[in-house]
């Protein structure tokens, strides 16, 4: 599994850069990936930092959410099914602590 920010902005701040947070899977050790999956989109926020843990057929995500234009962060946990990232559901399924 892997995580990014997918948005990119020559010249621009961070806050426009980590903006949306994708997830693609890779079942062949790494040579091709799945087709990204968005899972944050909100402009208004940048998404960054993500760390992972598989737990019970579900993947652990936390990351830091923050305001896009402002200062402020705070933590997010989202609790993702594995199935997910394989499906063509959006991430509205998706639990967020």
């Amino acid at each position: 599994l892997m995580l990014w920010n997918s948005n990119y902005v020559e010249k621009a701040s961070h806050g426009w850069t980590r903006t949306t947070l994708q997830a693609a899977v890779s079942k062949d050790g790494g040579t091709s990936w799945s087709t990204p999956k968005a899972l944050e989109v909100d402009r208004e926020y940048q998404w960054a930092y993500p760390g992972l843990l598989w737990k019970d057929g579900y993947a652990l995500i936390h990351y830091y959410r923050g305001p896009a234009f402002a200062g402020g962060r705070e933590m997010v946990l989202a609790r993702v099914p594995v199935d997910w990232f394989y499906s063509t559901e959006g991430s509205e399924n998706v639990t967020r602590f």
